[in-house]
């Protein structure tokens, strides 16, 4: 076989495999798009990836409506922070962790928005624990829980504090509403899903184990940061 038959058959099976990778990729956005394509996430959940703003979690019991971020998923996020020990469980004793349950919520955040998360926790920080930067507080609960649906239905996370069943004050990054709430004013604190700083783990608002959390009402107002980047 001479020189150039050899070169025409290599171009013909290149030309092959770009129409197989083309192939692939067209099967791939199909399964997107019709719902049929899941993933395993933690505690024996499943996620299946859609063509719309959100993600569909199985999760405990009930199927949330859960961001739909470009850069990192919030299951794929949940598994690392875990992995690598960005949370206060993992750094109990050491202060630069125990103390900011804020900080670590506000990292998981942004980590969620521009797919990158780090170990200083300090610089997602921002001062006082009663104050958020760019954030909202009100009286009002469903005036706070208003601006949680208009960021969830845009595809970005927000941080709330929230009283844990110890009556503790504590912070999380709210990822998803319950699928069942279609308006603003049907959201309720218990249709929440948040990543929990303490351990980083996905937690359901009302689970039966930490069935007394909600919302905290601190100085009479609850508080919202919408995390701008």
């Amino acid at each position: 076989m001479d020189i150039a038959s050899i070169e025409s058959k290599l171009a013909q099976c290149d030309g092959e495999i770009q129409e197989m990778m083309t192939n692939i990729d067209n099967i791939m956005n199909s399964l997107r798009n019709s719902g049929q394509e899941s993933v395993n996430t933690p505690k024996n959940t499943s996620a299946v990836l859609n063509s719309s703003a959100f993600i569909k979690l199985n999760y405990s019991g009930s199927v949330y409506n859960v961001i739909n971020t470009p850069n990192i998923s919030v299951v794929n996020l949940s598994r690392h922070v875990q992995m690598y020990g960005i949370n206060q469980v993992a750094n109990l004793n050491y202060n630069h962790y125990s103390l900011k349950c804020l900080g670590i919520a506000k990292a998981y955040g942004r980590a969620l928005m521009t797919g990158r998360i780090t170990k200083d926790i300090d610089s997602f920080y921002g001062g006082a624990y009663t104050y958020f930067d760019n954030g909202t507080a009100s009286a009002n609960k469903q005036e706070i829980l208003k601006i949680i649906y208009n960021e969830l239905s845009h595809g970005r996370p927000c941080v709330i504090q929230i009283t844990t069943k110890a009556g503790n004050r504590h912070f999380g990054t709210v990822v998803g509403m319950k699928e069942t709430v279609t308006r603003a004013e049907d959201l309720r604190e218990e249709d929440l899903l948040i990543i929990d700083s303490y351990d980083g783990r996905l937690e359901a608002m009302d689970n039966s184990e930490t069935a007394d959390r909600h919302m905290h009402k601190e100085d009479g107002k609850y508080r919202v940061d919408v995390l701008k980047v």
